[in-house]
């Protein structure tokens, strides 16, 4: 949480809760961790990126709304793909951006072979979309990427094709999730 203090982001991500990392480590977040972030993320105005890597992560930060913790409107980052996570297929992104909160924002990214599928689904069906080495290195089957600035082109020529306007970071900013 120093970050929020030193740094002063407008966004941040708020992993929404505890999974493991394929029978290698557990990616805690306890429900009190969570309270404190909340909080942290609320006191110094940084408006949470509130990361589902399962459907269950959801219900957490609906509870965290109903103990005013989180004040909608929502953003949510739908994480597809990651060890320990939902898959990343076409059923879990539908069926997670099925049980998002009326009125709230989301994007999506997928971890591994299918991260491409599942950024035309979020084009497809109204979402924003994530792209970046954090989540993939490789541009195409063993093509590894020189830059992040290879995946955000590549993202723009997508989002083109399905006649969808890339936001300026100004735009962005005053988009009701914010």
């Amino acid at each position: 949480m120093r970050p929020f203090m030193e740094l002063k982001p407008e966004m941040a991500s708020f992993d929404a809760g505890t999974m493991n990392w394929q029978n290698r480590t557990v990616f805690e977040n306890r429900p009190d961790f969570l309270e404190k972030l909340a909080k942290a993320q609320r006191e110094h105005h940084v408006k949470p990126e509130l990361e589902l890597f399962d459907a269950g992560m959801l219900y957490n930060t609906l509870y965290l709304v109903e103990q005013k913790l989180l004040e909608p409107p929502l953003h949510y980052q739908l994480c597809l793909g990651v060890p320990g996570g939902m898959a990343a297929t076409v059923e879990n992104f539908m069926y997670l951006k099925s049980i998002l909160p009326q009125g709230s924002t989301w994007s999506a990214f997928a971890v591994g072979r299918m991260h491409l599928t599942i950024i035309f689904m979020a084009l497809i069906t109204g979402g924003h979309v994530r792209v970046g080495m954090e989540d993939n290195i490789f541009m195409a089957r063993g093509v590894l990427a020189k830059s992040n600035v290879e995946f955000v082109e590549r993202v723009k020529r997508i989002a083109k094709e399905f006649q969808r306007e890339i936001a300026t970071p100004d735009e962005a900013r005053c988009h009701p999730g914010f």
